[in-house]
């Protein structure tokens, strides 16, 4: 075979197999940037979420940070959250402006404006826009599901098919949410594994994601309330940050 025709083959092959990527939903590799890992406290964890993504965390101008609206004390998600929100306020680029759905609670050091954003979401969305022809830099504050891209039916999906179109990597997310370390614990995850028909709410595709992770993980095992935690990124300006504390063992 002659080499211009061995080139227009694999060139076919490469676009029909984009083509079906695209077409099945299958998406990139996820990145690890923080290994499964014990910390001593929370400031330590969020001290290694900047060092390894502070700068990712700058470039979009519009940030959902996904967080669980239910009392966070449990896992640590409400000392990050303020946490987070202390050290981007440092960085380069600070956030001017912060929109909380209403039903999260705030940390106590942040300005914030409070809105009904999955009840009034195109709404919102058209507020997005404003923002960006103002080049307003805005953090969006959201339950875990409305940060995922890998959601079809979330906030940030819709507003990087809205808004930025063309350039969607400039709307960032981040969600925050807590993992099993046991078996018993599956049943209680905020982001169920739902397939197929069970899946109404779409969210299978991100709750499998959680509980493969964890169910990896779990012959792994530390003392009793140890802070646990594991970031990667799972596309363009997307990252999951999952984290508990260790069980008790039941005797």
């Amino acid at each position: 075979m002659k080499n211009w025709q061995i080139l227009t083959a694999l060139g076919v092959f490469s676009l029909v197999t984009c083509g079906m990527l695209y077409l099945f939903g299958f998406s990139p590799k996820p990145i690890s940037k923080i290994p499964f890992h014990q910390f001593e406290n929370s400031e330590g964890l969020v001290n290694s979420l900047f060092e390894v993504i502070g700068t990712d965390l700058q470039e979009p101008l519009i940030f959902f940070l996904g967080i669980d609206p239910a009392d966070p004390t449990e896992v640590m998600i409400g000392e990050v959250y303020a946490k987070f929100w202390s050290n981007s306020q440092q960085s380069a680029q600070p956030f001017k402006a912060v929109v909380i759905e209403q039903n999260i609670r705030a940390a106590s050091e942040m300005q914030v404006e409070r809105f009904p954003i999955n009840k009034e979401r195109e709404r919102f969305v058209e507020g997005l826009k404003t923002a960006e022809k103002k080049e307003v830099r805005l953090l969006v504050i959201v339950p875990p599901m409305e940060a995922s891209p890998k959601l079809p039916n979330s906030l940030i999906s819709l507003a990087r098919k809205s808004v930025y179109l063309s350039n969607p990597e400039k709307i960032g997310g981040l969600v925050v949410t807590k993992f099993p370390r046991l078996r018993r614990e599956e049943e209680f995850s905020s982001i169920p594994c739902n397939t197929g028909e069970e899946d109404l709410g779409q969210t299978g595709n991100l709750g499998c994601y959680i509980l493969q992770k964890a169910r990896f993980l779990y012959r792994k095992k530390f003392p009793a309330g140890t802070p646990l935690a594991l970031l990667d990124q799972l596309g363009p300006e997307e990252f999951i940050l999952l984290l508990t504390r260790e069980p008790k063992l039941e005797p």
